[in-house]
C-alpha cells in the first residue's frame, strides 16, 4: 500500500514537471484569436549610422578667431600698404604649407624671421607686435608676445658675457617674437672683433636653428645698414630670407596721422589750421635718410600744443583748448623738422 503510495506521487510530480518545462499550445501558436507570426530566426540588425568625416574646424589652430580682429587693426593704420600686403603674403604661405603637409606633399622650407628695412617712425615696431599676434592666431606660436630689444640689451663688456645675455633675452622671447631695432649695430664695419659679431649673432643663429617653431626673430634697421648686417655673416644670410620695405610717409598720410593725434588727445584743428598743416607736411623732406616720418609729425604736434599752450598762459582772449588755431601751427621755414 505504501509503495503504491510512493508510485502514485511520483507520477504526479512527472506530470507536473513535464507541465512547467514544455510550452503550452498558447505559448507556440498565440492566444485564440490572435494572428499567428512565425518568430524571426535572429533578431533584425540594426541600420548602420553613415560615418561622418571629423568636421573641419572652423578656427585655425592657436585660437583662431581672433585673427580677423587683429588684421583689421593692422588695416587700420594709416598708409603702409606695401607692408600689409607683405604680411599677408606671409599667413598665406604659413597656410599654403600646412595644406601641402595634410596632402602629404613634400614640405618646403620656409623661414619666417624677417627683416625690417627703412626709416624710423613708420610703424616697424607696432607691425611687429600685430605680427607676434597673428602667428599666435594661425598656430605658429604659442604665446605670440613681442620682447624688443637693440645693441645695449645684448651686448656686455666682457668675453662671455653677452653670450649669456643673449641667451636670456632669447628665452624671454620663446615662443614669440623677438624684436632688434637697429641691428646692424651688433656688426660695427670698423670692430672686427666686436662681441656683437662674435657673441651674440652666432648664439641668436643657433636659437633661431634650434627653435625655429618657438621662435620668429625680426631685424629692423636702416636699408643700406641692414644689407651689410645681413651679409656679414653667412648665417644671418640663410634665416634672413624675407625683407619688408617700409617706405617714407607721404604728405597726405602725414596730415592723417597729425589729425589722428588730434583725435586721441580730443584737439580738432580749425579749417585754417588744417590748411597751414597740410603745407607744412608738403614742405618736409620725406624720402630723406634719417627722415623721422610718425616721430616728425609727434615733433610738430608737440610744438603745436607748445603754442596753445602759450596763448593760454597769454590770458588775452579766451581759449578753446579743443581747438588747434592757425597761430598755432608752424610756418613753412620757421622750423625745421626730421
Amino acid at each position: 500500500m505504501r509503495r503504491e503510495i510512493e508510485v502514485a506521487d511520483s507520477s504526479k510530480r512527472k506530470k507536473a514537471e513535464g507541465s512547467q518545462g514544455a510550452p503550452g499550445l498558447e505559448e507556440v501558436f498565440g492566444k485564440r484569436g490572435e494572428p499567428f507570426i512565425t518568430p524571426p530566426s535572429k533578431p533584425p540588425e540594426k541600420p548602420r549610422e553613415p560615418v561622418l568625416p571629423p568636421p573641419t574646424p572652423a578656427n585655425p589652430p592657436g585660437g583662431g578667431k581672433g585673427l580677423d580682429d587683429v588684421l583689421v587693426e593692422l588695416d587700420g593704420m594709416i598708409g603702409l600698404e606695401g607692408v600689409k600686403a607683405q604680411v599677408r603674403k606671409t599667413i598665406n604661405m604659413v597656410g599654403l604649407g600646412r595644406e601641402r603637409e595634410k596632402a602629404g606633399l613634400r614640405p618646403f622650407v620656409f623661414t619666417h624671421h624677417l627683416v625690417f628695412t627703412g626709416n624710423p617712425g613708420t610703424g616697424k615696431t607696432t607691425v611687429a607686435r600685430i605680427l607676434g599676434r597673428i602667428y599666435k592666431e594661425i598656430g605658429l606660436l604659442k604665446k605670440g608676445h613681442m620682447v624688443e630689444t637693440d645693441r645695449n640689451g645684448l651686448v656686455e663688456g666682457y668675453v662671455g658675457q653677452s653670450a649669456l645675455k643673449t641667451k636670456q633675452v632669447i628665452d624671454e622671447a620663446m615662443d614669440g617674437v623677438l624684436f632688434i631695432d637697429e641691428a646692424y649695430s651688433l656688426v660695427p664695419a670698423d670692430i672686427a672683433r666686436d662681441f656683437g659679431v662674435t657673441e651674440v649673432i652666432p648664439t641668436l643663429i643657433k636659437a633661431m636653428e634650434d627653435y625655429r617653431d618657438r621662435l620668429v626673430v625680426i631685424v629692423a634697421g636702416y636699408t643700406d645698414k641692414m644689407d651689410h648686417f645681413i651679409k656679414a655673416n653667412p648665417g644671418t644670410e640663410s634665416q634672413f630670407k624675407n625683407k619688408i620695405e617700409f617706405k617714407d610717409y607721404d604728405p597726405a598720410a602725414l596730415f592723417k596721422i597729425f589729425l589722428h593725434m588730434g583725435s586721441e588727445a580730443g584737439i580738432r584743428p580749425s579749417l585754417d589750421a588744417q590748411t597751414a598743416i597740410a603745407k607744412l607736411m608738403e614742405s618736409l623732406e620725406t624720402g630723406k635718410k634719417g627722415f623721422g616720418n610718425g616721430r616728425t609729425v609727434r615733433n610738430i604736434f608737440d610744438e603745436c600744443l607748445g603754442r596753445q599752450a602759450a596763448r593760454l598762459a597769454a590770458r588775452t582772449k579766451k581759449v578753446d583748448l579743443t581747438i588747434f588755431e592757425k597761430d598755432d601751427i608752424p610756418k613753412v621755414g620757421e622750423m625745421v623738422f626730421f
